[in-house]
């Protein structure tokens, strides 16, 4: 599955025009936030701190990826984030 180092999701962000959507694999519970690893399929794989509990996964998602891209927390939103790690993100400019 693994193919290669997480392509540079800042690349994808900054060029596209309005907004566009990826597609993330969450594993909550790890010693740090990062971007792991991105699959075959283009998913990227998260590590986030925060335990799968009460939304804090989901919200130290979007803190995390606002820092690492360097915009506001209003221009991320998780559109499609079933109860499971596989989640959508909608990237907004």
């Amino acid at each position: 599955y693994l193919k290669y180092r997480f392509m540079d999701i800042n690349t994808i962000f900054k060029n596209s025009i309005l907004e566009t959507s990826v597609c993330v694999r969450l594993t909550p519970g790890h010693s740090k936030n990062e971007i792991f690893w991105q699959l075959t399929d283009g998913t990227f794989k998260i590590r986030i701190k925060a335990p799968a509990e009460n939304w804090k996964a989901n919200k130290e998602l979007i803190s995390f990826l606002s820092k690492f891209l360097e915009v506001k927390k209003s221009e991320i939103e998780i559109v499609s984030w079933e109860l499971n790690q596989n989640k959508v993100i909608k990237l907004k400019k």
